[in-house]
């Protein structure tokens, strides 16, 4: 079968976060969030389920987090930043200095 000439550059171009779905990567996160949190997935669930670190600062109305790279690097992925905040919550914010 002949190939289209143009396929190759449409399966190899890099995407922009405007053209993936929002709401198909929110419920990605949504799941990865079930797994971490409950188990999802998982033939036998853990007895115990949550996050045991996040417990320790139950009660902290606000926290502040710097992430900084010990060395020159590619970063990758600030799109999802957004979408993670939201399956847990939507109260998280993050003011990148840098972009991928």
């Amino acid at each position: 079968m002949p190939r289209d000439p143009g396929q190759t550059d449409r399966l190899i171009r890099r995407l922009r976060w405007d053209e993936l779905d929002r709401s198909w990567l929110l419920r990605f996160a949504e799941f990865a969030r079930d797994e971490d949190l409950s188990g999802l997935g998982l033939a036998e669930r853990p007895l115990r389920t949550g996050d045991p670190s996040a417990a320790l600062l139950a009660g902290a109305a606000r926290a502040r987090a710097r992430v900084v790279a010990r060395r020159p690097m590619v970063l990758a992925g600030l799109g999802l930043l957004d979408v993670v905040f939201a399956a847990y919550g939507g109260r998280c914010h993050a003011k990148p200095l840098a972009y991928d």
